[in-house]
């Protein structure tokens, strides 16, 4: 299997340069993707991501459609390899041209599938209302209690967690060694059933169930960045969708800490 998707990734993608080109870049433990820490002031979230970018590019025909939960790395070659048997009239002796030689996909259309395959997203699960312990008591003590829990419960889960993702992705990637980020995972598993069972004020359930939200995208995402060696392209889709993470995550911090300010005022 992994033979195959070298050999047909080399077809694919025309050179090492044309799939950098596309992709922006091979990841390296300098890239700013992701950063974690765990601990933080007093009503933080105890948990942070940093780093700039956008990696949002506009679709192209001829790919499998945003949230594939399959092996994107297959469906991506078994695509082009229909398009080369299509315009080939599948090698029956001439191509669509009515030529006998081989005919393959230009340059610029195999970029577009390419790109249109690293536009996806991987999909993750969306909690509702329904899934969460609201309480009714909205008084500042309930409120700031539950924040105080919230960050609690992270220090529980994170505190002895001292490796950065920035590392843990670039050993998953570059060195094909997902220990550390498989790790992080099951921890973030972890703190989004604590989050879940956590009594929430009926006034912060919408901030809560983003949270939740959030930690259910970030588990997805970053498992599949963790399977890179059995799915490169679905690690690829996943690497370009840390940044939307990251503006989620430091407009969630912002919003709960402003939040735990006033509250204290």
């Amino acid at each position: 299997m992994k033979r195959r998707k070298i050999i047909a990734a080399i077809v694919l993608l025309c050179g090492v340069a044309l799939f950098f080109a596309i992709i922006g870049g091979s990841p390296s433990s300098n890239s700013p993707l992701v950063s974690a820490q765990a601990g933080g002031g007093s009503g933080s979230l105890n948990y942070t991501l940093s780093g700039t970018g956008d990696a949002s590019s506009s679709p192209a025909a001829g790919a499998p459609a945003n949230g594939s939960s399959g092996n994107m790395t297959d469906t991506l070659i078994n695509g082009y390899a229909q398009n080369i048997l299509q315009m080939n009239n599948g090698f029956a002796g001439t191509n669509a041209t009515g030529s006998n030689s081989v005919s393959f996909p230009s340059v610029d259309a195999t970029s577009q599938i390419i790109s249109q395959a690293l536009n996806q997203q991987i999909p993750y699960r969306a909690y509702h209302a329904q899934d969460l312990n609201i309480s009714n008591d909205n008084s500042t003590s309930s409120q700031l209690s539950y924040i105080s829990a919230m960050t609690a419960l992270t220090q529980k889960d994170f505190g002895s967690f001292d490796v950065s993702m920035d590392e843990m992705i670039s050993n998953a990637v570059v060195k094909n060694d997902p220990v550390e980020l498989e790790r992080y995972i099951q921890i973030a598993n972890n703190e989004l059933a604590d989050l879940l069972a956590l009594s929430v004020p009926s006034s912060l359930a919408s901030w809560h169930l983003s949270n939740i939200d959030l930690w259910s995208e970030k588990i997805a995402v970053f498992s599949a960045i963790a399977d890179y060696s059995s799915d490169p392209v679905k690690a690829v889709v996943g690497l370009n969708q840390v940044n939307d993470i990251i503006g989620k995550d430091d407009s969630l911090t912002a919003t709960i800490q402003d939040k735990y300010r006033a509250l204290l005022s």
